[in-house]
């Protein structure tokens, strides 16, 4: 479990250390999920599991459930050795209380423990249902002799879940997707800045539904001066401009702001203000006349870049602890 950790901390750890910059701490408990929901999907006789519209149907899974109804048969039985009932009966109470978490009656639980509530929604508990429902199924297999009863599982698990195995990416992909996304999933937190924080001091959700985030036209805008902006490259994490300033000009790039973002102008670095007022979270900055290659690049703060370097160490670390398993058995094997 450390080592897991450890290697997933390229992502956890800056989730967990760059959270203040977002709103996500303002969110109170997730959205649940209903038993019914989670025990049958309303779509295709319950043989589909995302709606014609992309909504999810968020179910356990039917191979999943008998698997763990098998497994408690097993277990009532006594089928497993003593060591094996006690991580049996750890995996069965550990599928019990995720799935509680899932559903409105834990909502208790998750408004005491005020950072559960950054998981949005409690469904994506279902990730670690998946990973203890496929160790139950691969101990069950291990007890049962009949192969034609194996056999019918997996032929069930297949025909069970086929109207689900289309490639998403045959739907053409949606290049206005973003133009309605509301600012709360993208604005940076400055609690630092007092004309910033007095803008969430109101409730949250009721602010997700007035702002939604008017899409701009431009990649850039030019706020004050005289000038022309030439797009030459723009990804996710690059934007790059030829700007010819024909007076001083104030820009913004249609970008919100969050700890990472760097401006170069001609490779020099060059500051970013993002408490301009009335364009709060967007990226300003000032030109004098002239011509300029402007970048923006999203670098890695130092709580990413070491993360990245714990999960890269460990990945090597876990590399070498199988190889030196593996020749251990072939020197055992060949004494």
């Amino acid at each position: 479990m450390l080592l897991g950790f450890l290697l997933s901390s390229y992502f956890w750890l800056p989730a967990v250390l760059e959270i203040k910059y977002t709103w996500y701490k303002f969110i109170g408990p997730p959205g649940f999920v209903s038993l019914q929901s989670l025990l049958f999907s309303p779509s295709r006789f319950g043989l589909l599991f995302q709606g014609n519209s992309g909504e999810h149907r968020l179910i356990i899974g039917y191979a999943h459930l008998i698997a763990v109804a098998i497994f408690v048969i097993l277990l009532l039985r006594r089928k497993f050795t003593k060591n094996e009932s006690i991580y049996a009966l750890w995996l069965l109470v550990s599928f019990i209380f995720i799935i509680f978490m899932i559903l409105p009656q834990s909502s208790y639980i998750w408004k005491q423990l005020s950072y559960l509530g950054n998981f949005q929604f409690s469904w994506r508990l279902l990730i670690i249902v998946s990973f203890i429902t496929s160790t139950i199924a691969g101990l069950i297999i291990t007890k049962i002799k009949h192969k034609g009863l194996i056999i019918s599982l997996c032929l069930f698990a297949i025909l069970s879940t086929i109207l689900n195995w289309g490639n998403r990416k045959m739907v053409p992909e949606d290049k206005n997707m973003y133009k309605n996304e509301w600012v709360l999933y993208t604005e940076y937190y400055d609690e630092s800045y007092l004309q910033n924080s007095k803008r969430f001091d109101i409730n949250p959700r009721l602010f997700v539904k007035q702002l939604v985030m008017k899409y701009p036209k431009k990649p850039i805008d030019i706020i004050d001066g005289n000038g022309n902006v030439l797009l030459l490259n723009r990804t996710p994490i690059r934007r790059e401009y030829i700007v010819n300033a024909k007076s001083t000009l104030k820009l913004k790039e249609n970008t919100n702001y969050f700890p990472g973002w760097t401006l170069k102008v001609d490779n020099r670095i060059q500051e970013i203000n993002y408490r301009e007022r009335n364009h709060e979270g967007k990226m300003v900055f000032m030109l004098n006349p002239g011509l300029y290659h402007i970048i923006f690049t999203f670098e890695d703060t130092p709580v990413r870049h070491y993360s990245k370097i714990i999960s890269g160490s460990t990945a090597l670390l876990l590399v070498m602890i199988l190889l030196s398993k593996f020749f251990r058995i072939r020197y055992t094997f060949k004494k």
